[in-house]
């Protein structure tokens, strides 16, 4: 966001005049995203080594056999919907951050009372971590009711949790701080007495 021709310390001194808790919302925000963009991606949301040697680790997209991994083929439904879900919590993510980062660096942009623009955050935040929590809650749920081994998952695949889905979670949790913490910020303006 540094601009050519303008100072970095004018820069920086935007981002700490601006309250505290869209400071933390932005660096929360920043952080929830990329957590939820590796989680998006990783193919460890269960993994699980046999008595074999032979390890199998399964996420949205792929699924993988020891180093051997392939996009899923004839996905059930409810993954394709946990994954679409998962993709459109990534779109209000970013927009999210685009829109936090305007009312920090560019609040000349935003309207004298910043109301609304602080209004439209908070809903899109709130938006980003149901959207999120619905596609995490989702793949839990099919995964906790089929115990039997089904495709793509092994037997089971509950206890076989990894990381890709406790970084989902923490996306969950992150972007909801988000939304509390903008939140908050819009009733103190909401409340403040004019000076």
């Amino acid at each position: 966001m540094i601009r050519p021709g303008v100072p970095y310390a004018d820069q920086m001194s935007l981002f700490t005049d601006s309250t505290i808790y869209k400071r933390v919302a932005f660096v929360l925000a920043i952080l929830g995203l990329a957590v939820e963009f590796v989680s998006f991606v990783s193919p460890f949301w269960i993994s699980k080594t046999f008595d074999n040697g032979t390890a199998i680790n399964v996420g949205l997209w792929l699924t993988c056999v020891d180093l051997d991994c392939t996009g899923i083929s004839s996905s059930p439904a409810w993954l394709i919907v946990a994954g679409v879900f998962d993709v459109l919590s990534l779109m209000f993510g970013v927009t999210c951050i685009v829109c936090l980062s305007v009312c920090i660096f560019k609040p000349q942009l935003l309207p004298r009372t910043r109301r609304w623009p602080l209004i439209i955050l908070t809903i899109f935040a709130f938006v980003e971590a149901a959207l999120q929590q619905i596609s995490c809650g989702v793949f839990l749920k099919q995964v906790h009711d089929s115990p039997q081994a089904s495709p793509p998952f092994p037997e089971n695949a509950f206890a076989s949790l990894s990381w890709g889905a406790a970084f989902s979670v923490l996306g969950v949790i992150l972007y909801a701080v988000v939304c509390i913490l903008l939140f908050t910020d819009l009733v103190r303006i909401c409340f403040a007495v004019p000076k």
